[in-house]
């Protein structure tokens, strides 16, 4: 007879090589993908305006610290609580979530937009193309609109991990950047403007994120239901998760996001476009790294393992 330890450990391990299967080929089309739209953007808006929706393309990955390490917090204990089947605590920890960073989405859209329209942003990133400047405040509003919307939708990409189902993740990520090929080659055939750039990548990523949901909804049918509230000891473990991942986590944000920011007020956009073809190059390297540990994520622990008779 199997144990349930050894159907836990068979079960995760099968994941795995469908994760890592699913890993390895979704990344291998999105850096393709990638790669092949520099030419049809670049040439169409040139170095300047690319290198202004490179900066705002960081800068929701930025935003997103917001959660204050809330999203991967809640992945780790939906992890635990599927390890163990317990499936309406999982329902519960996920609608508590949502309404944590639908309401952390709203107050930093209060303080945002105020700032979005009372600093001069073309001085600050050192824009010089008048047809540039007239679209900074919309595409900034734009940005902000693109994160309030998107924060609660990060959970989909938490939850999928937790249920040991992360391969919906590479999958429609894919889906979403050969999306966001096909409308930057149309936005550039139609000498569409930066705004039009800026909504593409925030509709691929707001779709992408949505269509894991929907999975997810559709293929576990009791996330339908409204679950438990999180209990007690769910809720210490999920403020205290948080504290000691933020720090990390919004230090590899900044790493990644901020620097087009500060090159661009430092020197110009145009080297901005610079370091991001150099950044997408390397970035192949970069995928092809984490298409081996990604699958593993999150790594259970033992002491969150369903205790079996002595």
């Amino acid at each position: 007879m199997t144990s349930p330890h050894h159907a836990i450990h068979r079960e995760r391990w099968e994941g795995f090589a469908r994760n890592f299967g699913a890993s390895v080929a979704a990344r291998a089309i999105s850096v393709s993908c990638s790669l092949a739209q520099v030419p049809f953007a670049l040439k169409h808006l040139g170095p300047e305006a690319y290198g202004f929706w490179m900066i705002l393309t960081g800068a929701l990955t930025l935003l997103n610290i917001s959660d204050l390490g809330l999203g991967i917090s809640l992945q780790n204990r939906m992890a635990a609580h599927f390890g163990r089947g317990e499936t309406a605590a999982i329902s519960g920890l996920l609608r508590h979530g949502l309404r944590m960073l639908a309401l952390t989405a709203g107050l930093a859209t209060l303080v945002l937009v105020p700032v979005v329209l009372a600093l001069d942003w073309a001085r600050i990133f050192n824009l010089t193309d008048p047809g540039v400047i007239g679209q900074v405040r919309a595409c900034l509003l734009l940005t902000v609109a693109g994160f309030c919307l998107n924060l609660p939708l990060t959970l989909a990409v938490r939850l999928a991990a937790a249920v040991q189902r992360s391969w919906l993740t590479p999958f429609w990520n894919c889906a979403g950047i050969l999306f966001q090929l096909a409308a930057v080659i149309a936005a550039s055939l139609l000498q569409a403007g930066v705004v039009v750039f800026v909504g593409v990548y925030l509709g691929m990523v707001l779709l992408q994120n949505l269509a894991i949901l929907l999975h997810l909804r559709r293929t576990l049918p009791w996330l339908r239901n409204a679950g438990l509230p999180p209990a007690a000891t769910d809720r210490h473990h999920l403020r205290r998760a948080a504290y000691q991942l933020f720090i990390p986590q919004a230090c590899g944000a900044f790493s990644f996001a901020f620097l087009p920011a500060a090159i661009a007020m430092f020197s110009s956009p145009g080297v901005v476009t610079q370091f991001n073809l150099l950044q997408r190059l390397f970035g192949v390297l970069l995928q092809a790294q984490w298409a081996v540990p990604g699958p593993l994520s999150p790594a259970y622990d033992r002491s969150e393992e369903p205790r079996v008779g002595k």
